[in-house]
């Protein structure tokens, strides 16, 4: 079994919202794919939501 990475989720001026245990929360929370969430982790770390976007991160920069 792998390890699940969490995903962590910010509004557009970087401020905390959310942290989701797997991808897979994460898409059910923006009704999409796991291989979209992935796609935009790697590639833009944006989404959008409800015409509001949000930034997608694997790791908390709350922390840093």
């Amino acid at each position: 079994m792998t390890r699940q990475k969490p995903v962590y989720l910010y509004d557009d001026k970087m401020k905390f919202i959310k942290k989701f245990e797997t991808t897979q929360e994460c898409a059910d929370f923006f009704g999409k794919e796991k291989e979209y969430i992935n796609h935009n982790l790697c590639y833009c770390s944006k989404i959008r939501k409800d015409n509001q976007w949000f930034v997608i991160l694997r790791k908390n920069i709350e922390n840093e």
